[in-house]
């Protein structure tokens, strides 16, 4: 019989979420986890940060067998990761307006250990990436199955072009909506049945590197989000 560990939560502090208390921590599955892994990988290579978004797919799979690697485990987990970015408006620009999608998917197979769920991407206190859930709690989307899809549309600077606002399009700043949706199973306390669902707009390449998104979560509890990030230049 597979035992069960669960480390307390020690305090409920924190300087950017108030008095909100943390969630419980999971437990994990105690023994001996050996396994073999393989990542395939079409595309450039993920830039830190995203600070250039290249076109890329990947898909990994883990193995883990009593059988074959004398592991206390006996499961199989396959993911796959996709990012896609293409230009809709104004081709002509050195950096046309443009749409982008990631797509994260994982499922396990067997009897998969709490530490090896999947978790949908989330921010980190005030800062998130592209491709993060900015209206999502930390580790809140876990379990054996995951989905998390995040869209934007970059309209760069045309928006303050047409409104004649030169003080933000003559420094390049830049206009952004997105939204993502995100989804659990078989994740207990911290998978909650339903989709999640947001959407926002964001100001990009305050001082050429900075970006700022005012994100709205519908899913209860429904607020805004405001959160920061790192200026893409793709």
């Amino acid at each position: 019989m597979t035992a069960y560990a669960e480390l307390q939560v020690a305090t409920n502090f924190s300087f950017s979420s108030g008095d909100r208390p943390f969630r419980p921590n999971p437990a994990i599955a105690g023994g001996m986890r050996r396994s073999v892994s393989l990542t395939v990988g079409i595309g450039l290579k993920r830039e830190a940060l995203d600070i250039v978004t290249n076109n890329n797919l990947e898909v990994s799979a883990e193995y883990s067998s009593p059988s074959f690697l004398s592991s206390d485990f006996d499961y199989t987990r396959v993911s796959t990761l996709l990012t896609y970015t293409f230009p809709v408006l104004g081709n002509d620009l050195l950096f046309p307006a443009s749409l982008r999608f990631r797509v994260f998917a994982g499922k396990g197979f067997g009897d998969l250990p709490p530490q090896q769920s999947f978790t949908a991407d989330t921010r980190l206190t005030v800062f998130a990436p592209f491709g993060a859930l900015r209206g999502g709690l930390v580790k809140e989307y876990s379990g054996d199955a995951v989905v998390s899809i995040a869209v934007e549309q970059n309209f760069r600077s045309l928006p303050f072009l047409a409104l004649d606002i030169p003080f933000l399009y003559r420094n390049g700043v830049e206009l952004v909506v997105h939204g993502a949706i995100a989804r659990a199973w078989n994740g207990g306390i911290l998978a909650p049945g339903g989709w999640h669902a947001e959407a926002g707009v964001g100001i990009s390449r305050i001082l050429d590197l900075v970006r700022l998104d005012l994100t709205y979560r519908f899913r209860d509890p429904s607020r805004f989000f405001l959160t920061i990030g790192v200026a893409s230049f793709l």
